[in-house]
C-alpha cells in the first residue's frame, strides 16, 4: 500500500537524551526522505508530540504511516514527557490505528503488535526488547548506524516497497551495520536486530516472514542461539576499537608509579 496523498505522521518528542537523538535522526533520515520524495508529513516535534495532537494529526490527515522514537513498554508507546500516545487494550487506540502502518522505535512496545494487528492495523514494526544504541557527543556518528538501520523499513515504505521489500531492506541495513562495526558496537546492534518484530497484511492475507535465524551476515555460519552468534561475529569479524591516546600527564604519572601501559 502506497501513501499517495495520505500523510506520514512522525513522533519527534524531545525531552531526554534518548529522544534528543531520536528527534535529530528522524529528521535527518525519515523526514528528509519524505521531502526528497515530495511526500506530505506532519512533524510532531518536541512539545507538539502530545496525545491530543497525535490523534488529531492521524485522523485529520487520514495518515497511512505513523512512526517515531519514543519510550515504551509492552503496553504503552510514548511522546513528550512520557505521555502515552498508544496503549494496548485501549479500544480508542485500536480504532485510531485501524488500516494504518506503524513503525515504533521504542523499547519493548513490539510486544503489543499482535493486539493492534487484531484491531485492524495494516502493518506493525517495532522491538520486543530494550533498544540499545551507542552515543557520545550529540548527535554523533556512533548513534547514526543504529538509527539508520532502524529507519530502513520506513524508507522502504516511503519508496512504495511491499512487506517483503521492507523486511529485506531492514535485514540488509542491520547486517551491513553489524559487519562494519567494531566488536563492542556489534554486540548491541545484533541484540537490536534480533529483537525486531514484523507484522503486516498483503492483499492476499497476512504477511508471514521467515522465522528468525542466527546466521552470520559475513560468512554464513549458522549458530543455535543469539548469544553464540554475537560471540562468533565479534571474535571472527569485528575490528577492535582503537585504543584512546593517553594524555602526557598520565604517561608521566604512569612511569612514576610503574604503570605497564605505554
Amino acid at each position: 500500500m502506497k501513501l499517495g496523498k495520505r500523510k506520514l505522521v512522525v513522533n519527534r518528542c524531545k525531552w531526554d537524551p534518548a529522544t534528543d537523538y531520536g528527534a535529530y535522526w528522524s529528521d535527518e533520515l525519515i523526514l528528509q526522505k519524505a521531502r526528497d520524495l515530495d511526500i506530505p508529513y506532519e512533524d510532531l516535534y518536541a512539545a507538539l508530540a502530545r496525545k491530543a495532537n497525535w490523534d488529531h494529526a492521524i485522523e485529520s490527515n487520514d495518515a497511512i504511516l505513523v512512526c517515531g522514537t519514543g519510550h515504551g513498554n509492552e503496553q504503552v508507546y510514548t511522546g513528550q514527557d512520557g505521555e502515552a500516545l498508544l496503549t494496548r487494550g485501549r479500544e480508542e487506540d485500536g480504532e485510531l490505528m485501524r488500516g494504518r502502518f506503524g513503525a515504533f522505535l521504542s523499547c519493548v512496545f513490539g510486544q503489543a503488535a499482535d493486539w493492534f494487528m487484531a484491531k485492524g492495523m495494516r502493518g506493525f514494526y517495532g522491538y520486543t526488547v530494550t533498544f540499545y544504541f551507542l552515543a557520545s557527543n550529540y548527535p554523533n556518528s556512533a548513534a547514526e548506524g543504529f538509527f539508520r538501520a532502524d529507519a530502513a523499513v520506513i524508507i522502504s515504505y516511503l519508496k512504495g516497497g511491499t512487506n517483503k521489500d521492507r523486511r529485506e531492506a531492514s535485514d540488509a541495513a542491520w547486517d551491513a551495520f553489524i559487519a562494519s562495526a567494531d566488536a563492542y558496537t556489534a554486540r548491541y546492534a545484533i541484540w537490536d536486530r534480533d529483537g525486531r518484530i514484523f507484522r503486516g497484511l498483503d492483499d492476499d492475507g497476512p504477511y508471514l516472514p521467515e522465522p528468525p535465524t542466527f546466521k552470520c551476515c559475513v560468512c554464513g555460519v549458522e549458530c543455535e542461539v543469539c548469544g553464540d552468534l554475537i560471540t562468533h561475529i565479534c571474535r571472527e569479524h569485528c575490528p577492535e576499537p582503537p585504543q584512546p591516546e593517553r594524555p602526557w600527564w598520565c604517561k608521566i604519572f604512569g612511569r612514576l608509579v610503574g604503570c605497564p601501559l605505554p
